[in-house]
């Protein structure tokens, strides 16, 4: 069966956005705007919004779709794609939202699995995502792959296999995982018939030279200048720069999950770096006066200020 929807293909980095709260934990879609010129001048023209960063889980159905109302306008003719994680806890609201992002002309949706009520093979995956797409025929479908998140973790080159023709808007996956040999099978499947989005900042280089072509990442919203750098050092045959780059950035990386890499530690650094986004909402725990100290004089040993310019 041909696709029904337009073929859908990214390149270069995809900033997956934290979503602006106000101080009552309310969210404030009018950082917005604002959030979309900082990335389009960072050089990131694509994002993956109300995803794990975006703490989509942690947000209901109606801010959901008002986040993607907001990111829908705010990005017109600036941005050049936005997806739209949908995926819930369970399959009746992840269609509501999958009929919504149709109904506004979102060009591309993902889904995480269901959890902790999880699917216990390939097959249950393709179910799944089938009856998403039935509600949202016009619209490219990703599937959302977070092994370490979801306790799904299954090799994704089977899902490929098993998706065969039966989910004519299946375009392909974001790829959470540190497994390079399934990113490298995935990535090759059917001579690149489905796009498979590396999300392993750390591992952008490693994804590149393995024939990546878009990649999903937190630190894009304020390392997009950088993480660019190694990607165009990449393309232009600079392996040499291209590594030294993503060692740099594997100080940040490293940082960043010594304070718990989780969206309240993001959003701190998002602060830090001159873009306010309030805090995250719960389970993310602020982090104390003492930490955001301790995180700024991190940030400062490593030139991180430097790196962002």
């Amino acid at each position: 069966m041909e696709k029904s929807v337009p073929w859908f293909r990214v390149k270069g980095l995809i900033a997956a956005p934290v979503t602006p709260l106000t101080k009552d934990g309310e969210i404030d879609v009018s950082k917005i705007d604002g959030y979309v010129d900082k990335l389009c001048n960072d050089g990131v023209k694509n994002v993956y919004v109300n995803g794990t960063t975006g703490e989509g889980f942690s947000l209901s159905v109606e801010e959901r779709k008002i986040l993607g109302e907001k990111w829908l306008s705010a990005g017109k003719n600036k941005l050049d794609s936005i997806i739209l994680q949908i995926g819930t806890g369970n399959l009746k609201t992840t269609q509501e939202l999958a009929r919504h992002a149709e109904k506004i002309g979102v060009p591309a949706i993902a889904a995480i699995p269901t959890v902790p009520l999880k699917p216990k093979c390939v097959d249950d995956i393709v179910v799944y995502l089938k009856q998403i797409a039935e509600v949202a025929p016009n619209t490219a479908l990703f599937y959302y792959h977070f092994d370490k998140l979801t306790g799904v973790s299954f090799a994704m080159e089977t899902l490929l296999d098993a998706v065969k023709d039966q989910v004519p808007t299946f375009h392909g996956m974001k790829f959470t995982s540190e497994d390079l040999y399934d990113l490298s099978r995935c990535l090759q499947h059917s001579g690149g018939k489905y796009q498979t989005f590396s999300s392993r900042d750390e591992l952008l280089l490693p994804s590149l030279c393995l024939g990546g072509q878009a990649f999903v990442g937190s630190t894009h919203n304020f390392l997009g200048r950088f993480n660019n750098r190694i990607y165009e050092a990449f393309h232009r045959g600079d392996i040499d720069t291209a590594r030294q780059l993503q060692y740099q950035q594997h100080k940040f990386i490293h940082i960043l999950r010594k304070y718990g890499a989780d969206p309240s530690v993001h959003k701190h650094i998002m602060a830090l770096s001159g873009f306010d986004c309030g805090p995250a909402r719960y389970p993310f725990a602020d982090l104390s006066e003492e930490q955001i100290q301790n995180l700024k004089k991190d940030l400062e040993e490593i030139k991180y200020f430097e790196m962002i310019k």
